[in-house]
């Protein structure tokens, strides 16, 4: 919006204009029942997948969604929210103006204070031609949200760009998996596919799977820069069709009585021993 400001001038013949360029006010909408109860039946997965959206909560993973190329269908949020993220909703966002409560009806994270987003599930890609020079992950039947997303978060904080899970691991678009990522959904790109043609796909190319497992090589004395890095089910560990095509098992030693570690934090400490000590 522009507003002008006539000036009078000591010479009276002559009126200086100002411009005075003054933000545009976003018209914020009433959020209805249906909506809510919209919003609410995509925390299932039955719902997710027949909409083609899912939800993303909390301050610092809405911020970082308005700034990236996924689309953003639905806004709602406290006020102050939105007037802090206000110059990053693009104009066909519905933005919803919602007082605290409402919030907390709405949100699956036990502390939100800014908002929920709708978002459409981008277009699935093919599956990316394996680059011999970087490692990949592949998640073998992982159940738990909170390990996917973390995973998901360690993997975009090592440089992966790609992570591969069979198709009986937790889905993405589960909100306590994005919760959990931090916004790092937004970059690392996870792709569901069978894993015998995960597999045959690396192996083609020449490219190692090694295996994290029980009982493998000391992960102290082993050195990999690239490859398919396979972490298998919490419970179950890697799948007996997977571990047939292991190329290098690895075993991270441990020093205690624990009879295993959590799987993202497992993946954390191979990464690290990767990308950091490896190198």
């Amino acid at each position: 919006m522009v507003l002008l400001i006539f000036l009078p001038q000591e010479n009276k013949n002559i009126i200086a204009i100002k411009k005075i360029y003054l933000p545009e006010r976003r018209t914020t909408l009433m959020l209805s029942k249906s909506h809510i109860k919209f919003i609410k039946s995509l925390q299932i997965k039955k719902f997710r997948k027949e909409h083609g959206l899912f939800l993303v909560e909390g301050r610092k993973n809405i911020a970082e969604l308005l700034q990236s190329g996924f689309e953003t269908k639905m806004l709602a949020g406290t006020k102050s929210f939105i007037e802090e993220v206000g110059k990053t909703i693009k104009k066909q966002v519905e933005v919803y103006e919602i007082k605290q409560d409402v919030l907390d009806s709405i949100t699956t994270l036990e502390h939100n204070e800014a908002g929920v987003a709708v978002v459409k599930v981008p277009t699935t890609n093919n599956l990316p031609t394996p680059d011999k020079n970087r490692l990949y992950l592949l998640l073998d039947g992982l159940q738990d949200p909170g390990n996917l997303g973390t995973i998901i978060r360690t993997a975009d904080w090592f440089g992966l760009q790609t992570i591969f899970c069979t198709p009986n691991t937790v889905e993405l678009y589960n909100p306590k998996v994005i919760a959990a990522t931090m916004g790092s959904f937004l970059r690392v790109n996870v792709h569901y596919e069978n894993a015998k043609f995960i597999l045959e796909t690396f192996k083609k190319q020449g490219i190692p799977v090694i295996g994290s497992v029980l009982k493998g090589k000391d992960l102290n004395t082993v050195t990999f820069r690239s490859g398919l890095l396979v972490v298998g089910n919490e419970g179950k560990g890697i799948s007996d069709e997977i571990l047939k095509q292991i190329d290098l098992p690895v075993t991270i030693p441990g020093y205690g009585d624990a009879e295993s570690l959590n799987a993202a934090v497992a993946t954390g400490i191979i990464l690290y021993r990767v990308k950091v000590e490896g190198s």
